[in-house]
């Protein structure tokens, strides 16, 4: 416990000699836009990040390449829970807790269900079954009504209308980027003057959800410099956009096996 504490200063200490008054100003200025208690979640979760980096990498001497060898484990593995990374169960249990009930997890991460009125799920798994190209319905329909018997095909057999049921509970159940995130947006608007933290922040505004089928996200955080890596802006990235998403997926691991 010292240990980390002790490491948890020299990165303060280390932040503050490095950074303007400015930029201390611009930070301060997003937390205020997320709010007093979704802050506090936020430096609670940095603090849970950092002791993961000292228990799973304690070999690795410095903050940046525990992160890098982290991130290329995730590139390799995805957000696996086959990984048995080490936790502090108890501690990412009431972190996972705290997102939902404050409203964190939604201002960047979301349910598929919680995205059902996007007219593209309709397309995607009832336009291969039917020439239609245009079909309408009301927006404050759920997906399963809006795909339900009587905008399907007549003709189509029960093995078809499986095979959409069962993508429709997936896509519901699954978590993804929200392309209106109130955390990146909040990072936008206060945004660094690191151009690779800008870079992040563009390269996420112009792919949206799609970005976490591929590497090229994460590819930019480990093209960040040493410089980069001590940015308060970083440790939101990192916190928000990857360590959630591990403990989530060893949270919902846990509740499986239960």
């Amino acid at each position: 416990m010292i240990k980390t504490i002790g490491i948890s200063l020299v990165l303060l200490i280390t932040t503050n000699f490095t950074f303007s008054q400015e930029d201390s100003i611009r930070i301060r200025s997003f937390y205020e836009f997320m709010g007093e208690e979704k802050e506090s979640i936020i430096k609670e979760t940095l603090i849970c990040f950092n002791e993961f980096l000292e228990t799973n990498f304690d070999t690795v001497i410095s903050r940046k390449d525990r992160i890098d060898v982290l991130l290329n484990a995730i590139i390799k593995d995805g957000f696996s829970s086959e990984i048995k990374w080490q936790y502090d169960i108890e501690k990412i249990k009431a972190l996972i807790d705290n997102f939902e009930k404050s409203g964190l997890r939604k201002d960047i991460w979301v349910y598929g269900k919680e995205l059902i009125n996007h007219d593209t799920l309709i397309f995607k798994y009832v336009r291969k079954f039917t020439d239609e190209r245009s079909i309408t319905y009301n927006r404050s329909e759920s997906f399963y009504e809006a795909a339900s018997e009587r905008m399907l095909p007549l003709n189509m057999d029960s093995i078809e209308k499986a095979k959409i049921e069962e993508k429709r509970i997936q896509y519901e159940n699954s978590i993804i980027f929200s392309d209106y995130s109130l955390t990146l947006f909040g990072l936008d608007i206060y945004k660094s003057y690191n151009q690779f933290i800008q870079d992040y922040i563009e390269y996420k505004f112009n792919n949206g959800s799609s970005i976490y089928s591929k590497r090229n996200l994460i590819d930019k955080v480990l093209s960040f410099d040493e410089q980069t890596y001590l940015d308060p802006y970083c440790d939101v990235i990192l916190v928000m956009d990857y360590f959630y998403l591990l403990m989530y997926v060893n949270v919902e691991n846990l509740k499986q096996n239960d």
